[in-house]
Protein backbone atom coordinates (compact mmCIF):
# COMPACT_ATOMS: atom_id res chain seq x y z
CA UNK A 1 0.00 0.00 0.00
CA UNK A 2 1.42 3.62 -1.25
CA UNK A 3 2.07 6.29 1.68
CA UNK A 4 2.03 10.00 2.38
CA UNK A 5 3.50 11.40 5.45
CA UNK A 6 2.48 15.20 5.50
CA UNK A 7 4.87 17.34 8.26
CA UNK A 8 3.53 21.02 9.25
CA UNK A 9 6.56 23.59 10.14
CA UNK A 10 5.35 25.47 12.98
CA UNK A 11 7.62 28.32 13.39
CA UNK A 12 7.25 32.31 14.23
CA UNK A 13 10.61 33.63 14.25
CA UNK A 14 11.66 36.47 16.39
CA UNK A 15 12.37 39.16 14.05
CA UNK A 16 15.23 41.86 14.81
CA UNK A 17 14.30 45.62 15.18
CA UNK A 18 15.65 48.22 13.32
CA UNK A 19 18.77 49.12 15.88
CA UNK A 20 20.71 52.25 16.52
CA UNK A 21 23.98 51.35 17.77
CA UNK A 22 23.89 54.43 20.31
CA UNK A 23 21.29 52.31 22.41
CA UNK A 24 24.23 49.35 23.09
CA UNK A 25 25.84 52.21 25.25
CA UNK A 26 22.46 53.57 27.36
CA UNK A 27 20.56 49.99 27.78
CA UNK A 28 20.63 46.84 29.65
CA UNK A 29 20.88 43.81 27.66
CA UNK A 30 17.48 42.88 27.11
CA UNK A 31 15.78 40.54 24.44
CA UNK A 32 13.94 43.71 23.21
CA UNK A 33 16.89 45.81 22.47
CA UNK A 34 17.45 43.50 19.79
CA UNK A 35 14.24 42.10 18.36
CA UNK A 36 11.22 44.07 17.92
CA UNK A 37 9.01 42.25 20.77
CA UNK A 38 5.54 44.73 19.73
CA UNK A 39 5.74 43.72 16.23
CA UNK A 40 6.42 39.77 16.75
CA UNK A 41 3.43 40.07 19.21
CA UNK A 42 1.36 41.37 16.52
CA UNK A 43 2.38 39.39 13.74
CA UNK A 44 2.19 35.93 16.31
CA UNK A 45 -1.38 37.13 17.19
CA UNK A 46 -2.49 37.97 13.82
CA UNK A 47 -1.31 34.57 12.57
CA UNK A 48 -3.25 32.74 15.52
CA UNK A 49 -6.04 34.04 14.38
CA UNK A 50 -5.78 33.57 10.38
CA UNK A 51 -3.42 30.32 10.27
CA UNK A 52 -2.91 28.63 13.74
CA UNK A 53 -6.12 28.23 14.94
CA UNK A 54 -8.22 27.14 11.88
CA UNK A 55 -5.13 24.69 10.69
CA UNK A 56 -5.21 22.91 13.80
CA UNK A 57 -8.72 22.77 13.78
CA UNK A 58 -9.15 21.07 10.18
CA UNK A 59 -5.86 18.77 11.57
CA UNK A 60 -8.58 17.62 14.46
CA UNK A 61 -11.49 17.55 11.99
CA UNK A 62 -9.95 15.16 10.11
CA UNK A 63 -8.39 13.05 12.30
CA UNK A 64 -11.62 12.69 13.83
CA UNK A 65 -13.75 12.16 10.18
CA UNK A 66 -10.76 9.71 8.16
CA UNK A 67 -8.65 9.06 11.17
CA UNK A 68 -5.48 10.76 9.57
CA UNK A 69 -2.29 10.22 10.81
CA UNK A 70 0.20 13.67 11.02
CA UNK A 71 3.37 14.93 11.72
CA UNK A 72 4.25 18.42 12.85
CA UNK A 73 7.54 20.32 14.29
CA UNK A 74 7.15 23.39 16.58
CA UNK A 75 10.30 25.12 17.00
CA UNK A 76 11.35 26.38 20.59
CA UNK A 77 10.78 29.94 19.94
CA UNK A 78 7.15 29.53 19.03
CA UNK A 79 6.60 27.56 21.85
CA UNK A 80 7.79 30.26 23.62
CA UNK A 81 5.69 33.29 21.82
CA UNK A 82 2.43 30.79 22.72
CA UNK A 83 2.69 32.31 25.85
CA UNK A 84 0.74 35.29 24.05
CA UNK A 85 -1.89 33.10 23.18
CA UNK A 86 -2.50 30.22 25.70
CA UNK A 87 -5.47 28.48 23.61
CA UNK A 88 -3.03 27.69 21.04
CA UNK A 89 -0.95 25.27 23.26
CA UNK A 90 -4.06 24.33 24.53
CA UNK A 91 -5.02 23.46 21.14
CA UNK A 92 -1.74 21.57 20.01
CA UNK A 93 -2.28 19.49 23.15
CA UNK A 94 -5.38 18.36 22.37
CA UNK A 95 -4.03 17.39 19.12
CA UNK A 96 -1.49 15.52 21.12
CA UNK A 97 -3.93 13.93 22.47
CA UNK A 98 -5.63 11.64 19.62
CA UNK A 99 -2.46 9.78 19.25
CA UNK A 100 -2.66 10.60 15.56
CA UNK A 101 -0.05 13.02 15.14
CA UNK A 102 3.74 13.09 15.63
CA UNK A 103 5.93 15.34 17.00
CA UNK A 104 9.31 16.15 15.86
CA UNK A 105 12.55 17.37 17.36
CA UNK A 106 14.67 20.11 15.94
CA UNK A 107 17.04 22.37 17.34
CA UNK A 108 15.37 24.84 19.52
CA UNK A 109 16.01 28.16 17.84
CA UNK A 110 15.41 26.92 14.41
CA UNK A 111 18.80 28.21 14.17
CA UNK A 112 22.00 27.55 11.88
CA UNK A 113 23.92 25.52 14.68
CA UNK A 114 24.12 22.20 13.10
CA UNK A 115 27.08 23.65 11.06
CA UNK A 116 28.79 25.54 13.72
CA UNK A 117 32.70 24.14 14.27
CA UNK A 118 31.52 23.83 17.88
CA UNK A 119 28.88 21.31 17.94
CA UNK A 120 27.97 21.48 21.85
CA UNK A 121 25.59 24.73 20.53
CA UNK A 122 23.55 22.37 18.24
CA UNK A 123 23.71 19.36 20.72
CA UNK A 124 22.44 21.73 23.70
CA UNK A 125 19.39 23.36 21.62
CA UNK A 126 18.25 19.82 20.23
CA UNK A 127 17.91 18.89 23.83
CA UNK A 128 16.50 21.52 25.09
CA UNK A 129 13.73 20.92 22.19
CA UNK A 130 13.41 17.11 23.61
CA UNK A 131 12.80 18.83 26.68
CA UNK A 132 10.29 21.46 26.16
CA UNK A 133 8.51 18.50 24.29
CA UNK A 134 8.36 16.79 27.39
CA UNK A 135 7.11 19.43 29.57
CA UNK A 136 4.44 20.70 27.45
CA UNK A 137 2.82 17.39 25.91
CA UNK A 138 4.75 14.52 28.08
CA UNK A 139 5.93 12.90 24.61
CA UNK A 140 9.48 11.53 23.65
CA UNK A 141 10.41 12.70 20.04
CA UNK A 142 12.39 10.13 18.19
CA UNK A 143 12.20 11.77 14.42
CA UNK A 144 14.55 14.40 13.54
CA UNK A 145 14.00 17.41 11.20
CA UNK A 146 16.81 20.41 11.13
CA UNK A 147 16.43 23.77 10.34
CA UNK A 148 15.52 24.08 6.56
CA UNK A 149 15.78 20.28 6.16
CA UNK A 150 20.02 20.88 6.48
CA UNK A 151 21.62 17.32 6.57
CA UNK A 152 25.11 16.33 6.44
CA UNK A 153 27.18 13.26 7.38
CA UNK A 154 28.24 14.57 10.42
CA UNK A 155 24.78 15.75 11.25
CA UNK A 156 23.16 12.32 10.81
CA UNK A 157 26.04 11.05 13.16
CA UNK A 158 25.18 13.24 16.04
CA UNK A 159 21.25 12.42 15.49
CA UNK A 160 22.34 8.64 15.85
CA UNK A 161 24.16 9.13 18.88
CA UNK A 162 21.74 11.30 19.98
CA UNK A 163 19.42 8.49 20.03
CA UNK A 164 17.30 9.37 16.89
CA UNK A 165 15.36 6.57 15.02
CA UNK A 166 15.02 8.66 11.92
CA UNK A 167 15.60 12.11 10.05
CA UNK A 168 13.48 14.66 7.68
CA UNK A 169 15.35 15.86 5.19
CA UNK A 170 15.24 17.78 1.62
CA UNK A 171 14.82 16.09 -1.34
CA UNK A 172 17.65 17.28 -2.82
CA UNK A 173 18.86 16.30 -6.76
CA UNK A 174 22.22 16.05 -5.14
CA UNK A 175 21.12 14.06 -2.15
CA UNK A 176 18.90 11.55 -4.48
CA UNK A 177 21.35 10.95 -7.00
CA UNK A 178 18.61 10.18 -9.82
CA UNK A 179 16.57 8.56 -7.17
CA UNK A 180 12.94 9.78 -6.71
CA UNK A 181 12.18 11.11 -2.89
CA UNK A 182 9.52 8.35 -2.59
CA UNK A 183 10.50 5.83 -0.01
CA UNK A 184 12.98 5.22 3.20
CA UNK A 185 16.75 5.60 2.98
CA UNK A 186 19.52 5.20 5.41
CA UNK A 187 22.77 5.39 5.76
CA UNK A 188 24.85 5.12 9.04
CA UNK A 189 21.78 3.01 10.92
CA UNK A 190 19.46 6.66 10.36
CA UNK A 191 16.61 5.73 8.34
CA UNK A 192 16.05 9.21 6.24
CA UNK A 193 12.61 10.26 4.84
CA UNK A 194 13.23 13.06 1.89
CA UNK A 195 11.16 15.79 0.96
CA UNK A 196 9.19 15.94 -2.26
CA UNK A 197 10.24 19.28 -3.36
CA UNK A 198 7.64 19.72 -6.14
CA UNK A 199 4.38 18.37 -4.61
CA UNK A 200 5.16 20.40 -1.38
CA UNK A 201 5.66 23.14 -3.13
CA UNK A 202 2.23 22.97 -5.44
CA UNK A 203 0.78 23.31 -2.22
CA UNK A 204 3.05 25.83 -0.50
CA UNK A 205 3.63 28.08 -3.11
CA UNK A 206 1.44 27.39 -6.49
CA UNK A 207 -1.83 26.27 -4.90
CA UNK A 208 -3.89 29.61 -6.28
CA UNK A 209 -1.67 30.38 -9.05
CA UNK A 210 -4.35 31.23 -11.97
CA UNK A 211 -0.98 31.13 -14.66
CA UNK A 212 0.00 27.41 -13.29
CA UNK A 213 -0.45 24.58 -16.00
CA UNK A 214 -1.87 22.32 -12.51
CA UNK A 215 -4.15 25.10 -11.87
CA UNK A 216 -6.90 24.59 -9.95
CA UNK A 217 -5.24 22.22 -7.71
CA UNK A 218 -8.26 20.15 -6.73
CA UNK A 219 -7.84 16.60 -4.11
CA UNK A 220 -8.90 14.11 -7.07
CA UNK A 221 -5.85 15.66 -9.17
CA UNK A 222 -3.78 15.96 -5.90
CA UNK A 223 -4.34 12.19 -4.98
CA UNK A 224 -3.90 11.23 -9.08
CA UNK A 225 -0.34 12.51 -8.85
CA UNK A 226 0.70 10.57 -6.36
CA UNK A 227 -0.83 7.14 -7.39
CA UNK A 228 0.82 7.26 -10.80
CA UNK A 229 4.63 7.90 -8.75
CA UNK A 230 6.95 5.26 -8.12
CA UNK A 231 8.12 4.56 -4.72
CA UNK A 232 6.81 3.70 -0.99
CA UNK A 233 6.03 6.63 0.50
CA UNK A 234 6.08 10.52 -0.32
CA UNK A 235 6.79 13.10 2.41
CA UNK A 236 5.25 16.17 2.07
CA UNK A 237 6.47 18.95 3.96
CA UNK A 238 4.58 22.08 4.59
CA UNK A 239 4.83 25.33 6.31
CA UNK A 240 1.72 25.33 8.74
CA UNK A 241 1.14 29.51 7.64
CA UNK A 242 0.36 28.30 4.33
CA UNK A 243 -3.45 27.68 5.67
CA UNK A 244 -4.86 30.83 6.96
CA UNK A 245 -1.73 32.92 6.23
CA UNK A 246 -0.30 32.32 2.86
CA UNK A 247 -3.83 31.19 1.69
CA UNK A 248 -6.80 32.37 3.35
CA UNK A 249 -9.85 30.62 3.07
CA UNK A 250 -11.32 32.21 0.48
CA UNK A 251 -8.61 30.14 -1.91
CA UNK A 252 -10.03 27.09 -0.79
CA UNK A 253 -7.16 25.88 0.57
CA UNK A 254 -8.82 24.38 3.70
CA UNK A 255 -11.48 22.95 1.59
CA UNK A 256 -8.52 21.57 -0.19
CA UNK A 257 -6.92 19.56 2.66
CA UNK A 258 -10.08 18.43 4.45
CA UNK A 259 -10.70 16.36 1.19
CA UNK A 260 -7.34 15.09 0.81
CA UNK A 261 -7.51 12.08 2.58
CA UNK A 262 -10.99 10.98 1.10
CA UNK A 263 -9.01 11.29 -2.54
CA UNK A 264 -5.87 9.35 -1.50
CA UNK A 265 -8.19 6.47 0.48
CA UNK A 266 -9.90 5.80 -3.06
CA UNK A 267 -6.60 5.68 -4.78
CA UNK A 268 -5.05 3.14 -1.40
CA UNK A 269 -2.95 5.77 -0.38
CA UNK A 270 -3.21 5.89 3.37
CA UNK A 271 -1.87 8.92 5.44
CA UNK A 272 1.24 7.70 8.47
CA UNK A 273 3.80 9.04 10.28
CA UNK A 274 7.23 9.12 9.97
CA UNK A 275 8.01 6.76 12.22
CA UNK A 276 5.46 4.12 10.87
CA UNK A 277 7.03 4.80 7.20
CA UNK A 278 10.29 3.58 8.77
CA UNK A 279 8.63 0.98 10.67
CA UNK A 280 6.59 -0.39 7.37
CA UNK A 281 8.98 -0.41 4.48
CA UNK A 282 12.50 -1.53 4.00
CA UNK A 283 14.84 1.56 3.51
CA UNK A 284 17.44 1.68 0.42
CA UNK A 285 21.04 2.85 0.96
CA UNK A 286 21.70 6.17 -0.25
CA UNK A 287 25.18 7.00 -1.28
CA UNK A 288 24.65 10.99 -1.27
CA UNK A 289 24.41 10.69 2.49
CA UNK A 290 27.71 9.84 3.01
CA UNK A 291 28.98 12.82 1.02
CA UNK A 292 29.29 16.31 2.24
CA UNK A 293 28.11 17.95 -1.03
CA UNK A 294 24.59 17.07 0.49
CA UNK A 295 24.45 20.73 2.75
CA UNK A 296 24.97 22.33 -0.77
CA UNK A 297 21.76 21.83 -1.95
CA UNK A 298 19.56 24.78 -0.62
CA UNK A 299 22.27 26.90 1.41
CA UNK A 300 21.81 29.73 -1.51
CA UNK A 301 19.31 30.63 0.40
CA UNK A 302 21.38 31.02 4.18
CA UNK A 303 24.71 31.16 2.58
CA UNK A 304 24.31 32.55 -0.94
CA UNK A 305 26.17 35.70 -0.59
CA UNK A 306 29.38 37.18 1.41
CA UNK A 307 26.85 39.41 3.63
CA UNK A 308 25.39 35.86 4.80
CA UNK A 309 28.56 34.05 5.03
CA UNK A 310 30.13 37.08 6.98
CA UNK A 311 27.23 36.83 9.80
CA UNK A 312 27.84 33.09 9.98
CA UNK A 313 31.55 33.44 10.43
CA UNK A 314 31.20 36.14 13.48
CA UNK A 315 28.64 33.52 14.69
CA UNK A 316 30.92 30.84 14.80
CA UNK A 317 33.55 33.00 16.38
CA UNK A 318 30.97 34.38 19.27
CA UNK A 319 30.82 31.16 20.49
CA UNK A 320 34.20 31.50 22.04
CA UNK A 321 32.81 33.53 24.33
CA UNK A 322 29.62 32.88 25.67
CA UNK A 323 29.80 31.11 28.75
CA UNK A 324 27.28 30.84 31.62
CA UNK A 325 25.34 33.53 31.59
CA UNK A 326 22.07 32.59 30.80
CA UNK A 327 20.52 35.90 28.93
CA UNK A 328 23.74 36.15 26.85
CA UNK A 329 23.37 32.53 25.98
CA UNK A 330 19.54 32.76 25.03
CA UNK A 331 20.21 35.85 22.94
CA UNK A 332 23.05 33.96 21.38
CA UNK A 333 20.46 31.25 20.63
CA UNK A 334 17.79 34.15 19.13
CA UNK A 335 20.52 35.73 16.75
CA UNK A 336 21.48 31.99 15.26
CA UNK A 337 17.76 31.84 13.59
CA UNK A 338 17.94 31.13 10.13
CA UNK A 339 15.11 33.46 9.64
CA UNK A 340 17.95 36.17 9.98
CA UNK A 341 20.08 34.74 7.94
CA UNK A 342 17.47 34.53 4.63
CA UNK A 343 16.45 38.14 5.39
CA UNK A 344 19.79 38.97 4.04
CA UNK A 345 19.46 36.77 0.80
CA UNK A 346 19.37 39.34 -1.89
CA UNK A 347 17.61 37.21 -4.61
CA UNK A 348 14.26 37.02 -2.16
CA UNK A 349 14.50 39.90 0.04
CA UNK A 350 14.11 43.10 -1.37
CA UNK A 351 15.56 45.23 1.55
CA UNK A 352 18.37 42.39 2.10
CA UNK A 353 21.67 45.16 2.00
CA UNK A 354 19.67 47.08 4.64
CA UNK A 355 19.04 44.38 6.90
CA UNK A 356 22.39 42.89 6.29
CA UNK A 357 23.54 46.73 8.08
CA UNK A 358 20.80 46.21 10.67
CA UNK A 359 22.10 42.55 11.79
CA UNK A 360 25.62 43.57 11.54
CA UNK A 361 25.44 46.37 13.94
CA UNK A 362 23.12 44.31 16.45
CA UNK A 363 25.84 41.41 15.97
CA UNK A 364 28.88 44.12 16.85
CA UNK A 365 26.79 45.40 19.90
CA UNK A 366 26.40 41.99 20.79
CA UNK A 367 29.95 40.89 20.40
CA UNK A 368 31.29 44.22 22.11
CA UNK A 369 28.88 43.07 25.48
CA UNK A 370 30.22 39.47 25.21
CA UNK A 371 33.89 40.52 25.78
CA UNK A 372 33.92 43.30 27.54
CA UNK A 373 30.90 41.90 30.82
CA UNK A 374 33.18 38.29 30.21
CA UNK A 375 29.67 36.56 29.93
Amino acid sequence: MRSVCICFQVHHPYHTRWYQPGEGYTRELELDLYFDMHKNFVSFSNLCKASYHPAVNALLTTIGKHDSKYAVNMSGIFLEQCRWNPDITALFKELASTGNVEFICSPYYNSISSLFKNVTFFEEQVIMHKNKMRELFELDTTIFMNSDLLCTPAIESMCCAMGFSGMVTEGAGKLLNGRQPTGVFSNKGLSVLTRHIDLSEDIEKRFSTKTWVGYPLIPEKFASWISKMDGDVTLLHIDCATFGGHYDAGTKIFDFFEQLPVQLEKKNIDLITPSEAIQRFDAVKLPGLQTETVVKYGMSNLLGNHMQHLYFHELNELGRYVGGDRTFQEIFGYLQQVDILSSMNSRNAPMSFEMAVNNFSILSDFKRRLILEGA
